[in-house]
């Protein structure tokens, strides 16, 4: 019997400290099909960018739909870098820490076996090597779509 009170208690526990979605500042919506949206927002200039990645190297955003050189392939490369980068492997979440209407805060959502990964940088502050690799690599892929 108090076996099962204790295997109930912990139940209970773990429900409740399940952790809900975290507090993002931006919204971010994945539209189907897409293994990626990174979406940017604030900053001196007032950006406010959204792009989609798409596993046939399509990159929507702007306003206009681009394209990877490399096209397929290109993007698998990326999505498999992402994975083996060691980004999976971080909670969901947001990291830095709010700064001021100057910083830019960047969302990135990464989209494995229909299971979603939502990762903020908010301003200032220290970033898991992981995550910076990841914000890093998917902001080249999109500015080498954009420039191509």
């Amino acid at each position: 019997m108090n076996r099962t009170l204790a295997f109930l208690g912990a139940a209970m526990l773990a429900y409740a400290c399940r952790g809900s979605s975290p507090e993002f500042s931006l919204q971010v919506n994945a539209p189907p099909g897409a293994f990626a949206v990174l979406r940017e927002s604030g900053g001196v200039e007032g950006i406010h960018e959204t792009w989609v990645l798409y596993p046939d190297g399509r990159v929507v955003g702007g306003g206009r739909t681009v394209g990877v050189t490399g096209g397929a392939r290109a993007a698998s490369q990326l999505f498999e870098a992402l994975k083996s980068g060691g980004l999976l492997q971080l909670p969901d979440g947001a990291h830095g820490r709010p700064g001021g209407a100057d910083w830019l805060t960047t969302h990135l959502v990464l989209m494995e076996n229909g299971k979603r990964h939502d990762y903020e940088v908010r301003g200032p502050g220290p970033l898991p090597l992981a995550l910076q690799d990841a914000m890093g690599r998917v902001q080249a892929y999109v500015q080498a779509a954009v420039l191509h």
